[in-house]
């Protein structure tokens, strides 16, 4: 057995490590040991290698097949930037299978939805990853700490087939997430007991605190072929808390709704429920009948929000007061007619927003408030779709057995 040491000067490379957000770009100096180990034929079996710089620690051991392919690689030191600092194993599993294993002190979560846009010329896959995650804290947006964090993950050509999620918000909330199979495709289930927390740290949104969450969503079969909806669910959140949010301070200024602004922006506006029937398909969320209410108020939004385009098209009523605007709204048979629709109450003005995410355009309809219920529908027009682009993404290829 022979052995070889290489040095690598890495200043000119660009190293990008996604899924925990680390990218050294060119220029930046770092650089690679490799010391690798031949066998008689000439093949390199093993090597041991330590890469640093650009604050990026890796030290490890790669085994490598007869056929020259990697088969093994432990990184008991990876650490790179400033949240990322764990172990790492992953083995070759046959012809198509990996099974990855992280475990250490933390991770970087932040790039955790966000949305892979190069997948449009990859060939079909059955390639077969089973992560298994123990990290004594998972750092996602806006300083959001998740621990301890324990995932375990299947996935086939991109696609995941199995998850189990469980793991700490703070010391008394939790997040617990799954995805099984099931007759008709796979089934979402997610629970949270601080919403707040959940979308500040996934999705950077910070204008909601408090809550319980919880998402049920059918999703398709594995091998399902190209135009099948990627999720089709309720998302249900209970108590929480809105404080100054951009498109509602929007919709409340259109609708010269004074003293609900002055609320949101001051203590915050507490809702009571949120109802929002949804479905998405590549990128694109359509909404469903959703409705939200609380004591200083109540919505309801029909239409689509398209993350590909950066753009919304919404239609819906908002009622203020709606906790005594909506009384009269329980009474047998004339309720019905009164408000038509949860949420809106017997008064309360259509609205329509559209255009761009960051800056919606909304205009209320304050003739609307004259009508009641049903009879409000006709201010309401014909309700919008998203437009229908491309799926890029190819289906996982079958799995030989």
């Amino acid at each position: 057995m022979r052995t070889a040491q290489v040095a690598v000067d890495l200043t000119p490379a660009t190293i990008s490590l996604e899924p925990i957000s680390y990218r050294k770009p060119p220029g930046v100096p770092a650089s690679a040991q490799i010391s690798a180990r031949i066998d008689p034929k000439g093949a390199i079996s093993a090597a041991d290698l330590n890469v640093s710089g650009a604050g990026l620690t890796a030290q490890g051991t790669l085994s490598f097949n007869n056929a020259g392919d990697l088969a093994r690689a432990e990184i008991p030191t990876l650490r790179a930037g400033p949240a990322n600092d764990f172990a790492l194993t992953l083995t070759q599993v046959g012809a198509n299978g990996t099974d990855i294993f992280v475990r250490g002190h933390s991770a970087d979560g932040t790039a955790f939805n966000r949305r892979d846009t190069n997948s449009g010329n990859a060939p079909p896959s059955s390639a077969r990853y089973h992560v298994v995650a123990k990290i004594d804290r998972m750092v996602l947006k806006e300083g959001t700490v998740l621990a301890p964090f324990s995932l375990d993950a299947t996935t086939i050509g991109g696609r995941i087939t199995n998850l189990s999620l469980t793991t700490g918000m703070s010391k008394a909330d939790s997040l617990t997430a799954s995805i099984t199979p099931a007759s008709d495709g796979r089934r979402l289930s997610v629970n949270a007991t601080d919403a707040g927390a959940l979308l500040r740290g996934v999705f950077g949104l910070s204008d909601i605190s408090g809550g319980r969450l919880s998402v049920v969503a059918r999703m398709p079969p594995v091998t399902a072929a190209k135009g099948a909806p990627d999720y089709i669910g309720t998302l249900n959140i209970r108590d929480f808390k809105i404080e100054n949010q951009p498109f509602f301070s929007r919709l409340f200024s259109a609708g010269s709704l004074g003293g609900l602004l002055d609320l949101m922006r001051g203590s915050g506006i507490v809702i009571d429920k949120l109802d929002m029937p949804f479905s998405m398909k590549n990128g694109a969320i359509t909404i469903h009948d959703a409705h939200a209410a609380g004591p200083s108020v109540g919505l309801s939004a029909d239409g689509y929000i398209d993350q590909r385009s950066n753009s919304l098209d919404l239609k819906g009523a908002v009622a203020p007061i709606y906790g005594l605007n909506s009384v009269l709204g329980a009474l047998p048979l004339v309720g019905k007619v009164l408000v038509s629709k949860e949420g809106e109450g017997i008064l309360g003005m259509t609205y329509e927003a559209n255009g761009s995410l960051d800056e919606p355009k909304i205009s209320v309809n304050p003739l609307s408030m004259l009508a009641p219920g049903i009879f409000r529908r006709i201010f309401e027009g014909k309700m919008p779709t998203a437009p229908e682009q491309a799926d890029k993404t190819p289906p996982p290829a079958s799995t030989p057995h």
